[in-house]
C-alpha cells in the first residue's frame, strides 16, 4: 500500500509490535464526498472500511465529539486526523492472499477516487 497518492498509512514505532487485528490508514486532505465515495466503492467490491470522520458514529468509529459525557471541546489537530483516518478490522482467520486481495481493492479505488474529480454525494452510493 505503499505510493499510492492521497494515501499515506499509520507509522508505527520500531519498538512496538503489530497485531493483524485492525488496519489502519489516512486519507489526508480528501473531502468528504470523495471520502464517501471512496468508502461505497470499496464496498461495493467486497471491503467494508470504517472512517472516524463521519458525521455519526459507525461501530467502533465514535471520536470526542460523539461523548455527550464529555463535554464540548475543541481538538482541531485531532480533527484534521481524523477526518481521514479509516480503519478495517481483519479477521485473524484470514488469509495472506486475503489480506493481499483487501491490499489491491483499497489501491485501485484509492487511485481511481482519489484522481478522479470531486464526487457529488448525492450522486455517491450511500455507504450503510
Amino acid at each position: 500500500m505503499q505510493g499510492i497518492p492521497g494515501l499515506r498509512l499509520v507509522g508505527r514505532p520500531s519498538e512496538e509490535t503489530y497485531m493483524g487485528s485492525s488496519f489502519q490508514f489516512l486519507l489526508p486532505d480528501w473531502e468528504e464526498p470523495r471520502i464517501v465515495a471512496f468508502l461505497a466503492a470499496c464496498v461495493a467490491r467486497g471491503v467494508e472500511l470504517k472512517w472516524f470522520g463521519a458525521g455519526d458514529p459507525v461501530a467502533f468509529t465514535s471520536r470526542y465529539v460523539h461523548w455527550r459525557y464529555a463535554g464540548p471541546q475543541s481538538c482541531p489537530a485531532t480533527d484534521r486526523i481524523l477526518a481521514g483516518l479509516v480503519d478495517m478490522r481483519l479477521p485473524l482467520t484470514f488469509s495472506v492472499d486475503d489480506v493481499a486481495q483487501i491490499a489491491r481493492i483499497i489501491r485501485a479505488e484509492a487511485l481511481r477516487i482519489g484522481q478522479a474529480e470531486v464526487v457529488d454525494v448525492v450522486a455517491a452510493p450511500q455507504v450503510q
